[in-house]
């Protein structure tokens, strides 16, 4: 088996230098954030590689910012654009937006020291993906 083959879900913390992914499978309770750090100028190209070779890939989970009074930020509008893109190449997946408030916050408080900051981004993705599973598990038991 591949290593990606069981993942259903993929998660993405947008930035505007840095992106950060995480797969995961929701029947598995199985989340895990990416290796390496991916540069927002190359993660189309880089989704695109991870969701050809991993077809079983079906979902796209993204961060999505909003201030404590639930409205827009001034990064939205980018977050739309990047939206738009995923939802037009990549027309066979779901994609979903997830609140993103306090995910930077949690990933920092996942990491042991401060030399794993790189790994922040992959950590926000888990947090995340975590929420969002948390949000259907929430509904599936009502």
């Amino acid at each position: 088996m591949k290593r990606f083959d069981m993942y259903s879900h993929l998660s993405i913390d947008w930035g505007e230098k840095i992106c950060g992914i995480s797969f995961g499978n929701i029947d598995l309770d199985l989340i895990i954030p990416s290796e390496i750090s991916h540069s927002t100028e190359a993660v189309v190209h880089v989704l695109d590689a991870y969701l050809t070779q991993y077809p079983s890939i079906k979902t796209l989970v993204i961060g999505y910012p909003s201030n404590f009074q639930g409205k827009q930020t001034k990064i939205s509008s980018q977050i739309n654009e990047f939206i738009k893109v995923l939802e037009d190449k990549f027309s066979d997946k779901t994609v979903v937006k997830i609140d993103e408030r306090n995910t930077t916050k949690q990933a920092l408080q996942l990491l042991p020291n401060r030399h794993f900051k790189y790994q922040r981004d992959n950590l926000s993705a888990y947090t995340l993906l975590k929420h969002y599973f948390d949000q259907l598990n929430h509904i599936s038991k009502s």
